[in-house]
């Protein structure tokens, strides 16, 4: 039996002195994507020893949930509003479990 469900580890770094209002906007993501159709789990990270650098943690029922995301207005306007507190755009990898 083939695993489809989907695991997204995202890491985003904050423009220095921006880390609150990152933090702030990326804990409304968390709560709406929990909401959404095919969302498993959704968890917000922060770094202890670098607060600039911030890791979304998510597992998606299937792939097409999670490009059902990326489309969702919520996403597009986290990325409207933080342009310009992000120092680089977000490395987002996708992964499947094996075992």
């Amino acid at each position: 039996m083939t695993n489809t469900k989907l695991r997204v580890i995202t890491h985003l770094e904050a423009v220095l002195g921006t880390e609150e209002k990152s933090k702030t906007l990326l804990l409304e993501l968390v709560a709406s994507s929990r909401q959404e159709a095919g969302c498993i789990k959704y968890e917000l990270l922060q770094n202890i020893h670098q607060p600039t650098e911030f890791t979304l943690v998510s597992e998606w029922e299937s792939k097409a949930a999670f490009l059902a995301h990326l489309d969702s207005g919520p996403v597009a306007e986290l990325f409207r509003e933080s342009s310009d507190l992000l120092a680089k755009a977000p490395d987002i990898r996708q992964y499947q479990l094996l075992s």
